[in-house]
């Protein structure tokens, strides 16, 4: 599909295409609880959800009361900083459960809006809509396996564990054996904690850039509007009253998606500064180059974890404030009065901006990510005023 998108050939593109990697990961995980399930189906979940959901973050936090006197400073930090995260994915898991039927209402309805589409630039933006959205998920994946393959790889060559994961019965500072088990079982479990992520962390802003792609092919076909002559006066206000019901679907998909973020983001939120204040006193006090290396991927990962659904939020909230401009700059002033009254009725509808909020604390923007990394920093430059790198290590 990807390869045929690609090259413009063989497939009609669909904007709901742009999710195609993001569920593939989602049936691999078997985290659709709204299909029809079979015995194997359910061992498979189990296995694939049931140990990061349940027996990782129990694990991590077993691994400081068992071992907390052979933890070095940037072994401890080194998972902490993962721990942080992990202890999220719960909450994550359960909102993309409780929410998961919205993604399949969502996209039926991206189905009716491609159905509009019929002038060819609109349906070059579906092929390059559905071709960004997987890019969006590949690149998820690329950050997260980049922070763990570094992680993970890096200590074992040093002859350390990454995370100091508790496993019953494995002892790896006894013999190599052991310690090649659990290295195995750490790489193994943070790639398949790190597959989690990419779900929690890339729906949201593959669906608001799907979102935003449609107010984009609005905008056009606003601009478009009346400019017809072979279209009666019937034909134009069809037009109008078709691009009005566009845009109240719209709004459907986005109080479809809003409460997913909502939770996911909020959670994100209130655990970035944490992380980024842990990685950076890694970096800086205790962390030896294999674990900078670590920690830097580890903050491109945090930055991508909400930038990614900011960004998009951003932009989408932009694309939707220009609606009324193309609405005003359409032919509105060479038709009857029954045009020009439901022009005035949809430029004042379309005129409520559309917005994105964290618990209905935060909002989700660009803002929002700049101020929580002025926290994390702020925190981190106390900590070094006040020496802590120094005191720890005494």
């Amino acid at each position: 599909m990807f390869l045929a998108l690609s090259r413009g050939v063989g497939i009609k593109a669909q904007s709901s295409q742009a999710s195609a990697y993001l569920f593939n990961a989602i049936n691999f995980l078997a985290q659709d609880f709204h299909r029809k399930w079979t015995v194997g189906l359910f061992v498979h979940s189990f296995v694939t959800n049931g140990f990061v959901v349940l027996f990782m973050p129990i694990l991590f936090n077993l691994s400081y009361l068992h071992e907390s006197r052979q933890f070095d400073f940037g072994q401890l930090f080194t998972s902490i900083q993962a721990a942080i995260n992990i202890c999220a994915i719960p909450i994550k898991f359960i909102t993309m459960q409780l929410y998961m039927k919205n993604l399949h209402q969502i996209n039926k309805m991206l189905n009716i809006l491609d159905g509009r589409c019929k002038h060819p630039e609109e349906l070059n933006k579906l092929r390059r809509c559905a071709l960004t959205g997987n890019r969006i998920y590949v690149g998820a994946i690329i950050v997260y396996f980049s922070y763990s393959i570094s992680t993970c790889m890096g200590f074992m060559l040093t002859g350390q564990a990454a995370y100091n994961i508790y496993i019953p019965g494995i002892d790896w500072r006894k013999s190599q054996l052991e310690f090649v088990i659990q290295g195995l079982i750490e790489f193994a479990s943070m790639n398949l904690i790190c597959l989690h992520q990419t779900v929690y962390d890339s729906y949201s802003g593959i669906y608001l850039y799907i979102i935003r792609m449609h107010i984009q092919i609005l905008n056009e076909r606003l601009a478009r509007m009346g400019s017809d002559p072979q279209k009666n006066e019937d034909q134009h206000y069809e037009e109008l009253i078709q691009c009005i019901l566009d845009h109240k679907l719209i709004l459907r998909l986005v109080s479809a998606i809003s409460p997913m973020i909502s939770c996911t983001i909020f959670v994100q939120f209130t655990i970035t500064a944490a992380m980024l204040a842990t990685t950076m006193i890694n970096i800086s006090f205790f962390s030896n180059v294999v674990g900078r290396i670590a920690s830097i991927f580890y903050i491109i990962l945090v930055f991508a974890q909400s930038s990614l659904c900011c960004y998009q939020a951003t932009c989408l909230v932009t694309d939707a404030d220009k609606l009324p401009v193309s609405i005003f700059h359409c032919h509105w002033i060479e038709h009857d009065y029954r045009f020009r009254k439901m022009i005035v009725y949809f430029m004042v509808n379309t005129q409520k901006s559309i917005t994105f909020t964290a618990g209905k604390l935060f909002a989700v923007n660009m803002a929002s990510v700049l101020s929580i990394a002025k926290c994390s920093f702020s925190f981190y430059a106390l900590l070094k005023e006040m020496d802590f790198g120094g005191q720890a290590t005494q």
